[in-house]
């Protein structure tokens, strides 16, 4: 309950307005006012005096409104105050409520989140264990030796058995036990109403080796034992060998096979590089064998070229083949020169041989007509050939001028014909 206003006329801090200040002050000034004009009325006095009583009075009654004013708006604002901190509380409790309700939702939430977990990670932990006791007993046990009997099927076992680890069930035990506690943990937080704390735990961890766990053995154990039904009903008895015995026997053959092919591969390789070193023995030997060939042709060539230079030489130099071309290589003052239209004309000049460019440049050594005309036209104290008078002396005429032009270079090699 609010207690009611009462004045108070303690004294008021510097810089702090207070209304009953202002009421008091005119009350004295009013007043003081009176008692003045009482003083100094003279006659009128005890008329002055009333009216200073009056206002006075005046003065007291509006102070007195203002007091009441000031009381009512005082408690009109300490009421606004008070529901003020009413709404405030009333809100903060609102806001604690809900927080307290999320903070249960989350406990609630980890409890079925955590029994969930727990139940995967069991589940996946009876998966390995009957995995354990069932899948591994069958490489030694009777019913393992109805899948030895049946190669393909003792060979999809043999693949997966060695995909799958073997679990470690005393490790996930340990996980069960660890976990199971965690979730009465939670349990117990949960259910108490007056504990609102949301541990910061997550269970992916648990979550993922369950997965895991119940994946890997129920697929190995599920085929196993499709494996097993198949052989069953392919095989009309069981093998003379365990399981494990067939595996082992399967695997020897297979190394077995696996060094025999590796041996046959080798073998076919040394074989075809053996073939590759015959192929480049026989290629090198065909190589040298031209080489041979081609040193002894270019010998020959040599020899042949040298025997033909030696003869070219003896018969260049042969007092009868020079006596025989006399016309040409005979050192006198008379010369055959080129004319305008490409006949030869004799004209004098300095003694000497006759020149190989100007039998060339008259045609004398292409055409044996001009040949002749070189060698039988009078041309001063020159040696000349007879004219040829028949068919077989043109021949030899001709025989003549392709002798002349292959001895040619040696004559001027020896200084007896000009270039």
């Amino acid at each position: 309950m609010t207690e009611p206003y009462r004045p108070s006329f303690e004294p008021t801090p510097p810089n702090k307005f207070n209304p009953l200040y202002v009421i008091a002050a005119l009350t004295i000034v009013l007043a003081l006012g009176g008692w003045f004009a009482f003083g100094m009325g003279g006659a009128d006095a005890p008329e002055v005096s009333k009216q200073a009583k009056q206002q006075l009075k005046n003065a007291k009654e509006q102070q007195a409104k203002a007091e009441a004013a000031l009381v009512a708006a005082q408690a009109a604002k300490q009421q606004a105050e008070a529901d003020r901190l009413k709404v405030a509380a009333a809100r903060a409790s609102q806001t604690k409520a809900v927080e307290q309700k999320a903070s249960k939702d989350t406990q609630a939430r980890l409890v079925a989140d955590c029994a969930a977990a727990l139940k995967k990670l069991q589940a996946g932990t009876e998966t390995a264990k009957k995995w354990q006791a069932e899948v591994p007993a069958l490489l030694t046990n009777d019913s393992g030796r109805y899948i030895a009997a049946v190669p393909n099927l003792m060979t999809r076992f043999a693949e997966l058995y060695d995909q799958t680890e073997a679990p470690d069930t005393t490790h996930l035990e340990v996980r069960v036990s660890s976990l199971s506690k965690r979730c009465d943990q939670l349990r117990v937080l949960a259910e108490d109403d007056a504990n609102f704390a949301t541990p910061d735990v997550n269970f992916k961890d648990d979550i993922e080796l369950a997965a895991r766990t119940a994946q890997d053995y129920k697929h190995s154990y599920t085929n196993a034992v499709a494996l097993l039904k198949a052989a069953k009903k392919a095989a009309s008895s069981p093998a003379t060998v365990t399981l494990a015995e067939a595996i082992s026997n399967d695997r020897a053959r297979r190394i077995q096979e696996a060094a025999d092919n590796e041996a046959a591969r080798r073998g076919e390789a040394e074989r075809i590089l053996q073939a590759q070193r015959d192929q480049s023995a026989r290629d090198n030997a065909e190589a040298e064998a031209r080489r041979a060939r081609e040193r002894a042709a270019f010998e020959k060539h040599q020899e042949d070229q040298t025997r033909e230079r030696s003869q070219l030489l003896a018969d260049a130099q042969d007092p009868a083949t020079v006596a025989h071309f006399a016309p040409f290589l005979a050192k006198t003052g008379w010369q055959p020169m080129l004319r305008r239209d490409g006949d030869l004309e004799c004209h004098g000049g300095h003694p000497g041989p006759l020149s190989l460019a100007v039998l060339n440049a008259g045609h004398a050594m292409s055409d044996v007509k001009r040949f002749v005309s070189a060698a039988t036209g009078p041309c001063g104290d020159r040696p000349r050939w007879p004219e040829p008078a028949s068919k077989d002396e043109w021949s030899q005429r001709e025989a003549d001028m392709h002798r002349f032009a292959k001895l040619a270079p040696v004559w001027i090699e020896k200084g007896m014909l000009r270039p």
